[in-house]
């Protein structure tokens, strides 16, 4: 007899994704607040039409992004915070410092898988794209095109899909301080050699190289943040 195969363990749930999110607009729209308590369980569950083991995994799901303090039986600080990974909401007073420690942190990750996956043809294109800007240091736009592409392509080559994701975001929630830095011509110029050194360790290979550089680079990017009052 044919048995069903359970669901593997990385299976989407939808329906919990959605309760989460409808649990999240009840919250706020009873006008709560970090610190103000919790409606009862069996209050939230009725008002929300759910079992009260779906209610459950529903408050777990917003407790573990600070929403909601299931010990304290309070708001967290996270249930009014802007989603700071998505990269069309509003960042926060410091958002752009924080993007650039977090890029700090994952991007060089990225670069030296990179550096092991990318094929000969996304090569060439970096090397197009570090040669374009090298002949052009006067031309900014040309040079935002550039370095968009530039980072998204190693972000894409990492060879992981949830890291790549975690990289686009940055990438773009960091777009909003690209332009002000890179109108700049020293900022430009910095940037040309620390693209010229992350692709001459992409060329060779080397991961650690790869990854060294790109730290160099992401340091370099949010020293020039706090330097411009931007971070």
């Amino acid at each position: 007899m044919d048995r069903a195969s359970p669901p593997g363990p990385a299976a989407a749930d939808p329906e919990g994704a959605s309760l989460a999110r409808r649990l999240l607009g009840h919250l706020r729209g009873r006008g709560l607040g970090p610190g103000s308590a919790l409606p009862p369980q069996a209050a939230l569950a009725e008002g929300l039409a759910v079992a009260p083991g779906a209610l459950r995994a529903g408050l777990r799901s917003l407790a573990i992004l600070g929403a909601v303090d299931l010990e304290a039986g309070r708001a967290g600080p996270g249930l009014l915070e802007p989603a700071l990974l998505d990269p069309f909401a509003p960042l926060p007073p410091g958002g752009l410092g924080a993007v650039a420690e977090a890029r700090r942190a994952v991007e060089p990750m990225l670069a030296a898988r990179a550096a092991t996956r990318l094929d000969e043809a996304g090569l060439q294109r970096l090397a197009g794209l570090v040669a374009a800007q090298v002949a052009a240091p006067d031309d900014a736009e040309l040079f935002h095109d550039t370095d968009v592409l530039f980072h998204k392509a190693i972000v894409d080559a990492a060879g992981n899909a949830v890291l790549s994701a975690v990289g686009r975001v940055l990438q773009a929630r960091a777009d909003a301080g690209r332009g002000a830095l890179l109108a700049r011509p020293e900022r430009r110029r910095q940037s040309i050699e620390d693209h010229r050194l992350i692709l001459a360790a992409l060329l060779a290979r080397d991961a650690g190289a790869a990854g060294a550089a790109m730290g160099a680079h992401m340091a370099h990017v949010e020293e020039a943040l706090g330097g411009a009052g931007l971070s």
